[in-house]
């Protein structure tokens, strides 16, 4: 499973950006962003966020499949914050989601009312993900994307 949601992240990040291998892991360099993507241990991970600097990366993001306390104080050390644990995106199945107030819309195309909605954004993703947007009223109370990998094989939300 953890495999295959990895595998799923890979496709994800490589949306729009540059892979390059540096020694133990892989970064993805993008316009103003980069994800170092699994590191293994021991990885370079100064190397690492030099490659990102020197594209002039407004925002570095790491991501692991796993808590790794080690991990975390070496990306400290290179003046990481703490990210978002993985289970935020956990769905409460005892809510309301069938609530009458609420609209489901599926489109290809990501709202210009969410922050990062725009032509670019778009165009980085490709045009083959599906965005998911909740309504309550005229409002966006909740989006997700839909990713199929470029081989069919796995996907993520």
């Amino acid at each position: 499973m953890l495999a295959a949601a990895a595998e799923s992240h890979i496709s994800w990040f490589g949306r729009g950006r540059e892979r390059v291998e540096v020694d133990g892991v892989s970064v993805f360099l993008g316009a103003g962003d980069v994800v170092l993507a699994f590191p293994h241990p021991g990885a370079d991970l100064a190397g690492a966020v030099t490659l990102a600097r020197e594209a002039a990366a407004r925002e570095i993001g790491c991501w692991a499949l796993q808590p790794d306390e080690e991990l975390g104080q070496r990306l400290a050390r290179l003046g990481f914050q703490d990210g978002w644990q993985p289970h935020w995106m956990g769905l409460d199945l005892d809510a309301d989601l069938a609530s009458p107030d609420r609209e489901v819309a599926v489109t290809l195309e990501c709202s210009r009312e969410l922050p990062y909605g725009s032509e670019h954004h778009e165009a980085v993703l490709g045009g083959d993900v599906r965005h998911f947007a909740v309504r309550e009223e005229d409002r966006i109370v909740g989006h997700a994307v839909l990713d199929i990998d470029r081989r069919g094989a796995t996907g993520g939300i």
